[in-house]
């Protein structure tokens, strides 16, 4: 008599035939008649969990873990179908060719049955792959029915400031709704920019809805967002979570929520935003010949780029971008030209002892596709890592075997490394010889004949960041090596 283990998976999207009392009852009914004797210790369920990733699957890992004992708890693992025990092929070819070979286990479909030769090889990788296909196609349906639900007005997510997801939908919430119709009152009735906006929240000790403080991408967000008209909006976001997807691609619907301001406001708060951005950008174009310090200059309180403003213009001074929004407490401004002037003083400085400056290497200033590709498998490698970590956590793997396969990756990765460092040091010159270039690039700023532009530029080539501290009116080069 065979010891057997069953394994039963079934996720949200299953029918009532793949229940895991469905599952367990055509499992044992199976090993009665081939004479397999199951441990209740040795039924793993996973319940409302996906196929897709084994590592999210804690019964699953259990069971392998199990199975590496000795000596070997069970002869065969019976699955309803193949499907249950993976849906990835890499899952199903890693996870059955180990307890094949290592621990002397079989996997068993009670419902798919194949012999041990070749044709019943190809036709077990026809059915995960079959398994992963509609594993894939699930994701794309589910993707096609949150669209459907976007179109029926349907909201989708979590709750946006100002309401709170009651049954899944949206309900106001009573504090949360006065501060958003604040914010558009401010906005539209008293004139207020959204960085003032931001600085009247922050410092009237209101809080975001996880008690965070306020951002000015926050609060245009806000005044954007059409979901305060009663409206829903859907596939707004790209991916990176940042950009907005072409207005085209979003999908806007009458939703059946309490709206807490009117389109009429809603669209002249748009026309607003959109208005300023357009001066913004004009403002800023104006202002590029300012100082040959733009883009460069960074608050040390907060880590954030310093602006330039200008004054009748004429006078130029950087202050922090965050100021404005209380998110930063560094409130003053200082002028363009006595930094200029602080910053030629600081490269005379440094050159008159060089052994005191720090390069910076940047690896995005070499023109290189391996570079790009070196660093994706640094990602893999990272990701393995991590694996392994949990696959000893899970006691998948013995500590012995965790160690091996660390230090097997430690090698990938120092190999890598060491590429990267071949790479980005051919070509580039000795510190002695970047010492020189600076001097000269140096004396090229010292110039009254170079252009702000042309200063700007050959700032760029040997800086990559200043920070400056406010309070103390000290500044830190960062040089690019």
């Amino acid at each position: 008599m065979l010891i057997g283990a069953a394994y039963i998976r079934v996720s949200t999207d299953d029918q009532l035939e793949f229940s895991p009392d469905a599952q367990k009852h055509a499992i044992f009914q199976y090993a009665k008649k081939n004479d397999i004797l199951i441990n209740p210790e040795y039924i793993f369920v996973d319940e409302g969990i996906s196929g897709r990733k084994a590592e999210k699957r804690p019964a699953f890992l259990r069971m392998i873990a199990t199975a590496k004992s000795k000596p070997r708890p069970f002869d065969v693992i019976l699955v309803h179908k193949f499907d249950r025990f993976a849906r990835s092929r890499e899952d199903s070819v890693v996870y059955k060719s180990m307890l094949r070979k290592d621990c002397g286990i079989k996997v068993i479909s009670i419902t798919e049955q194949f012999e041990d030769d070749k044709f019943s090889i190809i036709l077990e990788a026809m059915l995960e792959a079959m398994a992963e296909y509609y594993s894939l196609n699930l994701a794309d349906e589910v993707k096609k029915g949150m669209f459907e639900k976007a179109r029926r007005g349907e909201h989708i997510g979590k709750a946006p400031y100002g309401y709170d997801l009651i049954d899944k939908k949206l309900v106001p919430n009573k504090y949360e709704s006065e501060v958003v119709k604040k914010i558009f009152h401010l906005y539209i009735n008293e004139k207020y920019s959204v960085s003032k906006i931001t600085r009247y929240l922050n410092t009237s000790g209101i809080n975001t809805k996880y008690g965070g403080k306020w951002r000015n991408c926050t609060v245009d967000y806000i005044l954007r967002n059409n979901v305060y008209t009663g409206q829903t909006r859907y596939n707004y976001i790209s991916q990176d979570k940042y950009t907005p997807n072409p207005e085209s691609d979003w999908i806007i619907a009458q939703g059946s929520h309490t709206p807490l301001i009117s389109l009429a406001a809603y669209n002249s708060t748009i026309e607003q935003l959109n208005s300023s951005e357009k001066l913004k950008f004009t403002s800023e174009k104006n202002q590029t010949a300012g100082t040959w310090l733009r883009h460069l200059v960074y608050c040390k309180e907060c880590g954030n780029r310093m602006r330039v403003t200008c004054s009748n213009q004429k006078y130029y001074s950087f202050r922090c971008n965050n100021a404005s929004s209380a998110f930063c407490s560094k409130k003053g401004s200082y002028s363009a030209r006595r930094l200029e002037a602080a910053v030629l003083d600081a490269i005379e400085s440094d050159l008159s002892r060089p052994s005191s400056i720090q390069f910076q290497t940047i690896t995005q200033h070499v023109d290189n596709t391996e570079i790009n590709l070196l660093l994706m498998q640094l990602e893999k490698i990272k990701e393995k890592v991590n694996l392994a970590k949990k696959a000893y956590f899970a006691q998948i793997d013995t500590l012995e075997e965790y160690k091996n396969n660390k230090q097997t990756l430690d090698k990938e990765k120092e190999q890598i490394l060491n590429r990267i460092k071949e790479i980005n040091s051919a070509g580039r010159p000795t510190p002695k010889q970047r010492i020189k270039e600076i001097n000269d690039y140096y004396i090229a700023l010292r110039s009254p004949t170079v252009s702000i532009d042309e200063k700007n530029i050959i700032a760029k080539q040997f800086m990559s960041r200043i920070d400056f501290d406010l309070s103390t009116k000290t500044i830190q080069i960062n040089y690019y090596v």
